[in-house]
């Protein structure tokens, strides 16, 4: 897996080489898993390194969930003006949104 910044900023970008034993963990933790010693000292390592890279670049917008369900975006605009939607609901009058200032 790899995130380059799509403004080309030097530095900005973080690698993660996925082998078995890491997608068996990460399904593992997909069905709430919760890492023993052994996994933490192993695999867990690698992710927390591509987790630091990944928040040392600056970014607009982030994903919230909880155990994959409920999505929610929130994002800054120009106006440094922040929004969060639910991307989880379901209706005909388009996403709810909230805007803080």
């Amino acid at each position: 897996m790899r995130y380059q910044d799509p403004d080309g900023r030097q530095g900005a970008e973080a690698e993660l080489a996925i082998g078995l034993d890491l997608f068996e963990l990460l399904q593992r933790f997909a069905q709430g898993y919760r890492p023993g010693v052994a996994d933490v000292q192993g695999q867990q390592l690698a992710l927390s390194v591509f987790k630091n890279r990944l928040a040392s670049v600056p970014y607009q917008e982030v994903l919230l969930t909880a155990h994959g369900h409920d999505l929610r975006r929130v994002h800054r605009t120009p106006d440094h003006a922040l929004h969060m939607e639910d991307l989880s609901a379901v209706s005909g009058d388009g996403d709810e949104e909230e805007t803080w200032r």
